[in-house]
């Protein structure tokens, strides 16, 4: 008989962005898989809320949110940028589904000489 396994993933904690940088939360802590923080060298999962804040008091923690704040733009920012590109993207589709309309019927018509030819062709034979 086979056995089944399976595997505990926990989900990996993202601190919060507001005006003033990157703040912890605690109100959705997972309860089933625990949470892993970025931060930590051991890869360590916090089973308890208590101990998953105690962490976020600590110095390693507290450098790691001012990391982000250097190596990370600010994330409204970010959706701004990544908005503007999906427009410029949507218009690019839009172009390039109108060019291939033109091609198809162009192709289309192409076709229909091509089959009219065929046709005369087999007439003239």
């Amino acid at each position: 008989m086979a056995t089944l396994t399976v595997e505990v993933i926990p989900e990996k904690y993202i601190p919060l962005w507001s005006k003033n940088g990157y703040e912890d939360h605690f109100n959705d802590f997972p309860t089933t898989n625990g949470i892993f923080c970025r931060c930590t060298k051991r890869k360590t999962t916090f089973n308890k809320k208590h101990r998953f804040k105690a962490h976020c008091r600590g110095k390693l923690h507290k450098r790691y949110l001012l990391s982000l704040l250097e190596t990370e733009t600010n994330p409204l920012k970010r959706v701004d940028e990544l908005s503007e590109t999906v427009k410029v993207q949507q218009i690019l589709i839009k172009s390039y589904e109108k060019e291939l309309d033109q091609l198809r019927k162009i192709v289309r018509d192409h076709a229909k000489e091509l089959n009219d030819m065929e046709e005369l062709l087999t007439d003239i034979n």
